[in-house]
This record gives structure tokens, sequence and C-alpha cells, in this order.
């Protein structure tokens, strides 16, 4: 039996990701009268599954935009401005924080963090000084493991995987895997 061309591998992983967000939308109904409370100023694509408890902190001027069929499992928490693309899934108590952009297709494992704001260090009374904020970018078709921490100001390249529990403080190109802390690269993906 030959391998799957990459082609017969993207149509069976679209019908599986079709069929996960079919049975996530459904295990939703079987709770009645528990609905994810959308803002208004969050925009949402088709078909998304949000559990009940996620928490989706968005104003006008800090939104939260939601390609279609993402899945974002129970107790996750976004602050805007946050994008995700199409067909994301974002794990279990994940933690999304402002000015952050998910790319389509990303996997995100339970209890992932995109941690982009901090502070400068402060003087010797109170060393956390001024709040700061780095943008986060994180490509298509990336897979980041549990328990990962992204730190803000890194991009994170089309197809890429982070290891679980690694800390990402640089940037990952595109198509490697990283792990470890601080996360380095542990070797080239096939593209």
């Amino acid at each position: 039996m030959s391998a799957p061309t990459p082609e017969q591998y993207d149509a069976k992983l679209a019908e599986l990701e079709e069929r996960i967000g079919e049975l996530a939308r459904q295990v939703e109904l079987l709770q009645p009268g528990k609905k994810a409370r959308i803002p208004a100023s969050c925009q949402t694509g088709e078909k998304p599954f949000i559990a009940a408890d996620v928490v989706l902190r968005c104003s006008p001027e800090a939104p939260i935009v939601l390609g279609d069929r993402v899945i974002t499992h129970h107790g996750s928490k976004l602050l805007g401005p946050v994008s995700i693309g199409d067909m994301a899934y974002i794990g279990p108590e994940a933690r999304i924080r402002s000015q952050t952009i998910i790319g389509k297709r990303v996997n995100f494992g339970p209890r992932v963090m995109l941690l982009n704001d901090g502070h400068e260090v402060g003087r010797t009374r109170r060393r956390a000084g001024k709040n700061v904020t780095h943008p986060i970018v994180i490509g298509d078709g990336v897979w980041v493991g549990a328990g990962a921490i992204v730190m803000g100001g890194v991009t994170i390249g089309e197809g890429a995987i982070v290891g679980a529990g690694a800390v990402v403080t640089k940037d990952v190109p595109a198509h490697t895997m990283v792990v470890g802390v601080p996360a380095y690269v542990k070797r080239e993906l096939d593209t």
C-alpha cells in the first residue's frame, strides 16, 4: 500500500476537520441552555463552535474576528484585538492576548498561552514598569503543542510545529519544528 499523495492527505484532513466540528456542535447541543456569549463587537464566520464558558473580551476598538469553522474549546480566554483564520482549532484553556493574528488551519493543544504583553523593567521600588505589548503572528497550518508559551514579538512561520511545553521567544521559520525552553529548531519539516 503506497503512502497517500499530499492532495489525498489534504482531502482526508478536511473531511476529518469537518467531522470534528460537527461532533463538537452536537456535544454543545446536548447542553441545552448553555450557549457561548458572543459580544456584538466579535465577528464569527460560518459554523463556529465556541464552548459556553469561553471568554471573549472585545470592543469596537479591539475586535475579535473568528473565521469559518473555528473551534474554541472550554475554558479559553481571548482578549481583542485578535484574528483567527478559517478552520483553526483552539484547545481547552488557551490564553490568547491582544494584537494576535492566527492563520488558517492552526491547531492548539490544551493550555497554549500567547503572551504578548508585559512590562519594561521599572525602578527599584516597583520592577514591573510601564506596560508594553508586542504582536504575535502565527502562520497557516501551524501546530502548537500542549502547554506551549509564545512570547510577544514572535512570528511563527507557515507549517511549523511548536513542541509541547516549549517557550518561544524568537521567530520560528516556516516548516520547522521547535522544542525546548527556550525553543530551538529541532529539525526542518517536509513541505
